[in-house]
């Protein structure tokens, strides 16, 4: 059984002996030691604490600063929602804003405050952040089909080496090395029930080796609690 402290409750003190626990599985010792401001309470492994019992231990005083005392919170399972987004794509290196979707489900869930996690379930399918507009969507095009050219002799693209595939199985292997690349996935704030992205950014589920049908799995986990306090602009000095 370990100390821990109500103030610093991801401190762990150094290990004590196991006090004598008529129900160790159901019992939560708490104990007032040398540092009188705070209590510390011994977690017994496993089960659920249901009521308290009353005991003393040497050697397990605060080792944070003095602080009011008060009890171990439970912790709070955030609940969270769960969608498979289903998108019919163009042609390779085809852009789908797929923002709308997401603030879809923000929506109807209801989340206030919480986070949306995107993951793309296909290794040729990148999900970007960035502005949608036509002339820089040609542009990234361009540059990442200029470091990964679909007509280099990649090796993944010998088929006549490769086992276990399929008769239609594409020479795709700078999709592959471009979603890699791009990154596959995206974790965006919700605040005040709203996506936490700046006003030219778009979600583009960026296909590379279309047409197809691509999914998106989506989880949205509401954190709950009260809009979070705005800290404001931070200004950096660069000057050193």
């Amino acid at each position: 059984m370990n100390w821990i402290c109500h103030q610093h409750p991801a401190r762990y003190l150094r290990p004590l002996a196991s006090p004598t626990l008529s129900t160790a599985a159901a019992l939560v010792e708490t104990a007032r030691p040398r540092c009188f401001s705070s209590t510390l309470t011994i977690l017994p492994m496993g089960g659920d604490a249901t009521r308290a019992h009353s005991g003393t231990a040497a050697g397990g005083a605060c080792d944070g600063p003095p602080h009011p005392r008060f009890p171990l919170p439970r912790p709070l399972i955030p609940s969270s929602f769960l969608q498979r987004l289903q998108v019919q794509t163009g042609g390779s290196f085809h852009f789908h804003a797929i923002t709308a979707d997401l603030q879809a489900l923000v929506e109807r869930s209801g989340v206030r405050q919480g986070l949306l996690v995107a993951v793309g379930q296909h290794t040729t399918t990148a999900l970007v952040l960035n502005e949608n507009e036509e002339r820089l969507l040609l542009d990234i095009e361009a540059f990442f089909l200029a470091l990964a050219p679909p007509d280099c002799p990649w090796l993944h693209n010998d088929l006549h080496l490769r086992q276990g595939i399929p008769p239609d199985e594409p020479r795709n292997a700078h999709a592959h090395l471009i979603a890699m690349m791009l990154g596959n996935q995206l974790s965006l704030p919700v605040v005040d029930g709203r996506l936490g992205i700046g006003r030219w950014q778009s979600v583009l589920l960026v296909e590379l080796d279309g047409p197809r049908q691509r999914e998106v799995l989506l989880q949205l986990i509401d954190t709950g609690g009260p809009p979070p306090l705005d800290a404001g602009v931070a200004a950096v000095d660069g000057s050193s």
